[in-house]
């Protein structure tokens, strides 16, 4: 394949973009995030540049939220500074992204020597031995090639404003890259795995474990729950795993109480399901207690209501029949019954 530029007979105007952008930056962003950048860097660039985030949302033709996370997003990426607002208007600077590299004293490719690796030596520029082994094993174990200068800054910003271990960080490209097995974009999906430790308080490898630990119980009181219903953990659909994780954890019911409540429910129902066991579950709420203790007065009333006859229910002949039976007949009155019998025969 052959690419090249032909000369315009007509020039309406051109602006120009950074080659570290093409080259490093833009494949790490998706495509509304590369929208968002490129219409406010050219509106900028041609004295264009006021205009609203909903404007330009707008004239993108995206969601506001996937505008407001754009300017998240190359912030992250240290290309613009947005000023301090409390609504989705804020003023954006659009900075060099050579005196980015610059300023971290990174170090330009072009004067690498070949025998080295780029990114061992602006690990060595940053003078951190314990993120140049780090990165090292990244290389060696994860992706299988060096890292570029931007995603040693993205790994070292986990460790610094994230607050998190180096051993945490690793594991996270572990899970990426060899658990997983993600293809495409692995430093998004990196990104993800990050924020969400970050937003559960994850720090350490410690705090992971703990918290794989409790999530490992809950998954097994799901499991035997699943299969007191009467379904196998692999088959239930992920709504009936939903409803009881959220009984566990966002009601803090038992797992004792639960299996208590679906035994009894089973007992009177032929059609046992996950809606008729929340109706049962607000029922049993509703007399003020939720206890083994509770749900047994519930459902002994249940079965009292049950077996109570209906005064109001009308009578039949057959209620008001007097029952004679041959034993208390005389052998006189017997025959007169059998000859009348045989008369309506014939």
């Amino acid at each position: 394949m052959s690419l090249k530029l032909k000369n315009p007979e007509i020039d309406l105007g051109q602006i120009q973009i950074e080659n570290l952008f093409i080259s490093d930056f833009m494949p790490m962003a998706s495509g509304s995030e590369l929208k968002v950048y490129l219409m406010a860097y050219y509106l900028a660039s041609s004295g264009n540049g006021d205009i609203s985030n909903i404007k330009l949302a707008e004239k993108l033709k995206l969601p506001l939220v996937d505008v407001l996370s754009a300017w998240q997003f190359w912030q992250g990426k240290g290309l613009v500074t947005l000023s301090e607002s409390d609504s989705e208007e804020f003023d954006v600077e659009f900075l060099s992204i050579r005196e980015l590299y610059l300023k971290h004293n990174y170090i330009k490719k072009s004067i690498v020597k070949k025998s080295a690796k780029t990114s061992v030596l602006i690990a060595n520029s940053l003078e951190d031995d314990m993120l140049q082994e780090l990165i090292k094993s990244i290389e060696e174990t994860c992706t299988k090639r060096p890292l570029n200068p931007e995603e040693i800054r993205i790994i070292a910003r986990y460790i610094k404003d994230y607050k998190m271990d180096y051993d945490l960080v690793y594991r996270a490209f572990y899970l990426t890259y060899i658990d997983k097995e993600v293809k495409g974009s692995p430093f998004k999906y990196i990104r993800k795995v990050i924020n969400n430790w970050y937003d559960n308080k994850i720090y350490s490898l410690a705090d992971l474990d703990e918290v794989q630990d409790e999530y490992s119980e809950i998954n097994n009181k799901i499991k035997r729950i699943i299969q007191t219903i009467g379904m196998s953990y692999s088959n239930a659909p992920q709504q009936v795993k939903d409803t009881i994780s959220f009984w566990l954890e966002q009601n803090n019911y038992s797992e004792e109480y639960l299996i208590y409540v679906i035994n009894q429910t089973a007992k009177r129902t032929n059609n046992l399901n996950i809606n008729f066991l929340q109706y049962q579950l607000n029922e049993i709420k509703k007399q003020g207690a939720v206890s083994i203790e509770a749900a047994k007065l519930y459902f002994e009333k249940g079965s009292k209501e049950r077996k109570k006859p209906n005064k109001n229910q009308a009578k039949t002949k057959f209620d008001n029949f007097s029952q004679r039976t041959y034993a208390n007949m005389s052998p006189s009155e017997i025959e007169s019954i059998i000859k009348k019998k045989n008369a309506n025969r014939l």
